[in-house]
């Protein structure tokens, strides 16, 4: 009884101890914690207020520079395949493009305090690519963009409130909920501007910029003659058919297109980032179904798939700027290539075509997508339809009537890595683009030689053709072999 009583009293004891220790521990927590909220406050105070001495300063006058042309290419018109001897010749390569490294995406440049949430009395709604956003505010947010004209002392009350800091942790959840890329994200901020400050106004613009740079992206703040203010943004591509402003050794592209030189402020933050062009992640915009079309294989009897596109990511992608990186034309490609299939797609699509594939050799299974690819998308002319060169994604060659070589390999190239799981390069003929791929065993045909390993052509705009064949008219032709993911 005493040994029982003796246990009770120590655990007394012991519990007593540790609740003091616990409550001592929880105090220093908080001390700490607050002295880090004080000295994180003290250090973004001094960032934004450099900031806005610099939106305060003279703006300096930028030449504005001309527009670099996309190059031109010649067009060759489609080959029907004859049924010829399969031959099997190295294709001679004059070049071979690495494969693009995607570039580290922007991150917010102060810690984003999830906690500090605005009042809810108040929203915006930003719609972009007709999928809805909602950011919640106070009437203290509304006092502050109808009260303040001048771009420093709203970028300073921008950053002084505890609304906007809410509105901006909302704004990088959803670029992150939304698995948003850059391009996207820069096109959200902009609707988010016009939504929250009025649409096309000068504040709606100093919003988005504010937005963005705070998410950890290299903007300017640009004025014109007039006192318009645009936004720049730097992009490590070089963007063809744009006006840009050459600053810090960086290409900066005007969002509002124009054709003056621009008054740019040198307001910046430390650890901002260019805007990349890599799409490494599916968009989650609402879906929206297309129309469904169907496509089929003339090789399997009876196949048909009908295949619906979320119309709201073509919408998206039909603001996707040409672009190459390191200057270098021939890298454009791998930005649409090494896009993945939406799921609204793939979805449908893949079950079909994996049921159609599934006792089949590689061989085979590579010459039926290539037979799908040559059945289901008719070819025609970018000049006929679009008035210039433009690369589709491979959602918007099933959207689309009609799509070009490019677009053919490109989508190619996607169905073979995805169901075959094979190594895929394009190969780029002088006006002509076709797909090789890396097969796990010898396979007749004519090749290209990466590093020793063989790809064999693999052409889905000769229609009609098999594995192996080259198009005619590019039989001696030395061709650029750009390398993709896998």
């Amino acid at each position: 009884m005493k040994r029982t009583i003796a246990i009770i009293s120590l655990l007394i004891f012991c519990g007593s101890a540790i609740g003091q220790s616990v409550d001592d521990f929880r105090a220093r927590y908080e001390k700490f914690t607050e002295e880090a909220r004080k000295e994180y406050d003290s250090f973004r105070d001094s960032a934004n207020a450099r900031y806005a001495a610099f939106l305060a300063a003279s703006w300096k006058e930028m030449k504005l520079m001309p527009a670099i042309p996309k190059p031109k290419e010649k067009e060759i018109k489609p080959v029907i395949y004859k049924d010829t001897p399969i031959k099997n010749n190295p294709v001679p390569i004059k070049e071979i493009i690495p494969p693009v490294v995607p570039a580290p995406s922007p991150k917010p440049i102060f810690p984003i305090d999830k906690d500090r949430r605005p009042k809810p009395n108040l929203e915006g709604v930003v719609k972009v690519f007709g999928t809805e956003f909602t950011l919640n505010y106070s009437s203290e947010f509304a006092g502050i963009i109808s009260n303040n004209t001048e771009t420093a002392s709203l970028w300073l009350a921008l950053a002084g409130s505890k609304d906007v800091e809410g509105i901006l942790s909302r704004c990088c959840s959803y670029r992150e909920d939304y698995a948003l890329c850059d391009w996207a994200y820069l096109n959200f901020c902009l609707a988010a501007g016009d939504a929250l400050a009025g649409a096309g106004s000068d504040n709606a613009t100093v919003m988005a910029a504010y937005i963005l740079s705070n998410s950890g992206f290299n903007v300017r703040l640009a004025k014109d003659r007039a006192g318009k203010t645009n936004l720049l943004f730097a992009c490590e591509n070089t963007i063809y058919s744009r006006r840009f402003i050459y600053l810090d050794g960086l290409k900066y592209y005007p969002v509002r297109e124009v054709d003056t030189n621009q008054f740019v402020s040198e307001a910046r933050y430390d650890g901002e980032a260019p805007l990349s062009l890599d799409i490494r992640s599916q968009q989650k915009f609402a879906v929206n179904p297309s129309e469904p079309r169907l496509c089929k294989a003339s090789r399997l009897r009876g196949f048909t798939i009908s295949v619906s596109v979320n119309k709201n990511l073509v919408d998206f992608y039909s603001t996707y700027p040409t672009s190459c990186i390191n200057d270098n034309f021939m890298t454009r490609w791998a930005y649409y290539a090494n896009a993945h299939l939406d799921e609204s797609v793939s979805s449908t699509l893949y079950p079909a075509l994996r049921s159609a594939i599934a006792e089949k050799s590689v061989y085979d299974a590579a010459d039926l997508l290539l037979n799908f690819v040559h059945s289901s998308f008719p070819y025609g002319y970018d000049s006929e339809i679009w008035g210039r060169d433009r690369a589709f994604f491979c959602e918007e060659s099933i959207f689309y009537p009609k799509s070009d070589c490019e677009d053919h390999a490109i989508l190619y190239s996607r169905l073979v890595r995805d169901l075959l799981k094979l190594p895929v390069v394009l190969v780029y003929y002088p006006g002509h683009i076709a797909t090789a791929v890396a097969f796990p065993e010898e396979v007749k045909g004519d090749f290209v030689l990466v590093d020793g390993r063989k790809f064999t052509v693999c052409d889905p705009t000769y229609f009609g053709s098999h594995v192996g064949s080259t198009m005619h008219g590019m039989d001696n032709s030395a061709a650029t072999v750009v390398l993709l993911d896998l």
